[in-house]
């Protein structure tokens, strides 16, 4: 589980990955595992609007990864807001 969500993290390397059923077969479980919990299921690694849409079928709840921007300071954050 993620300590600061309270969520179940899956790493997503990418887009090829997604796109492997033996991949999604793997995914599958720890979602549901994630869903008996009443966890969130958190997929990172996410880079690309592909990837994004996978992982929304997929059903994740949660989305990490540089589709949405690279790590940054905070100050930089903050000025971006």
């Amino acid at each position: 589980m993620h300590p600061a969500l309270g969520g179940l993290t899956i790493e997503i390397a990418s887009v090829e990955a997604i796109r492997d059923l033996d991949f999604l077969a793997e995914i599958a479980p720890h979602r549901q595992l994630a869903l008996g919990y009443d966890a969130h299921a958190v997929a990172e690694g996410v880079e690309s609007g592909a990837d994004l849409m996978i992982v929304s079928e997929l059903g994740f709840d949660l989305v990490q990864g540089y589709v949405f921007g690279k790590p940054m300071p905070l100050k930089k954050f903050v000025e971006a807001l």
